[in-house]
């Protein structure tokens, strides 16, 4: 009884708190309809009449479905409904990530420690405000960990939890194409522990791994032919689109000189295109690469203001850095599924692009969380105990 008189009183305190955020965040942001805002709120609208495949935007048709169900909840297109919407959404996504480190970590104060994480990372917030997918995908990404992990570390197998995992697995995947994180993730644990348990013979278990990461690659070429991979390259951008920004001279570190290049017509596949130019323009691309993950990883931009990008280096880099300590001491599978989780974020990025306005970061943050609470909780009470002892 005590402990559920606690999880309401930590998620009341929860609630008070994402009110308040929510309320200055509305009043300052409002409704943020921006330039990507209209292919979803078009591709929603073409669904009226049937459903169709559109190459590009395909990738984002769960947030699209989103806008179309509560259209028709509504009866109509008003943009504030479904920002209402994703600030409730988001509400529930606060309460699943508690729910999320208490699987973790047990009735510790870290489900509340990672609550309060949730509203100090105020990115998560804001983009409830934007009719964007982030707000939706990063809610997803936090309810399919709370399934995952009800499943397999509680080990509750369930017809309603395994429906629900893989419900969540394929809404992230589709709500942004950095969502075949989740399923990649997956099927890499999966695989480990059915190379380790299994008493298949070795060929078997070869064959089955080019079998699974071939249809993966088959998956990953799709996707990124709709993407301007290569094309990109060529203009020597580290952050997206900045060349068409009036030149300033903080922004000379966000594009390098462009060498002659050996380049793949365009008729190949795009995937070995990718990995063509990577080979025959290796310096380059890891010039390019690196710097991709700096920004990516430090979270900061020269044309952020200095409260913004110092905001992030005090608060974010060590919460990161906290995060990674308890990842390495946790359960094997458990960390073997993060590590893959935030290894492929980061490549995706240093393989294609750093974002201009910080949201590729987002996908990241849940597990940040999940594992920063437990190892903040844990310094606190070992700082306590230290001053207990002289005192």
């Amino acid at each position: 009884m005590g402990i559920i008189k606690k999880e309401a009183s930590d998620l009341l305190i929860l609630l008070v708190l994402f009110l308040i955020v929510s309320f200055f965040i509305f009043n300052h942001l409002g409704v943020k309809n921006v330039t990507d805002s209209a292919r979803y709120l078009d591709y929603a609208r073409n669904l009226e009449d049937g459903f169709y495949i559109e190459k590009h935007n395909f990738w984002y048709i769960g947030y699209v479905i989103l806008i179309f169900i509560v259209h028709a909840l509504t009866g109509s297109y008003n943009e504030l409904n479904l920002i209402l919407f994703q600030y409730l959404y988001s509400l529930f996504g606060l309460v699943f990530l508690y729910k999320t480190i208490k699987i973790f970590h047990g009735t510790t104060p870290a489900p509340l420690i990672g609550g309060v994480l949730f509203l100090v990372f105020i990115e998560i917030s804001i983009w409830n405000s934007y009719i964007l997918c982030e707000s939706f995908y990063f809610n997803n990404i936090v309810f399919t960990f709370y399934f995952l992990a009800k499943t397999f570390i509680q080990k509750k197998f369930t017809v309603t939890n395994i429906a629900l995992s893989v419900f969540f697995t394929i809404l992230t995947t589709f709500s942004k194409p950095t969502g075949i994180v989740i399923i990649l993730s997956i099927a890499s644990t999966a695989y480990l522990y059915f190379w380790l348990h299994s008493k298949w013979h070795l060929r078997i278990k070869i064959i089955t791994f080019f079998l699974v990461y071939f249809m993966i690659g088959y998956l990953i070429n799709m996707m990124i032919e709709t993407f301007q991979i290569i094309e990109n390259y060529q203009f020597g951008e580290i952050i997206y689109n900045i060349l068409s920004l009036p030149q300033k001279a903080e922004y000379n570190s966000l594009t390098h000189t462009v060498p002659e290049l050996n380049l793949l017509p365009p008729q190949f596949p795009p995937l070995i295109r990718l990995i063509h130019f990577i080979f025959f323009n290796f310096e380059f691309w890891c010039i390019l690469f690196l710097k991709k993950i700096y920004f990516f990883l430090m979270h900061i931009r020269p044309y952020w203001s200095l409260k913004h990008n110092l905001y992030n280096i005090i608060i974010l880099l060590p919460i990161n850095i906290l995060a990674l300590w308890q990842i390495v001491i946790t359960n094997n599978f458990v960390k073997f599924f993060i590590l893959i989780y935030l290894v492929l974020h980061i490549l995706i990025v240093g393989i294609t692009t750093v974002d201009w306005d910080g949201r590729f970061f987002l996908p990241l943050i849940p597990i940040i969380i999940i594992f920063a609470a437990q190892r903040i909780y844990i310094l606190n009470a070992s700082l306590k105990h230290y001053i207990s002892l002289k005192l």
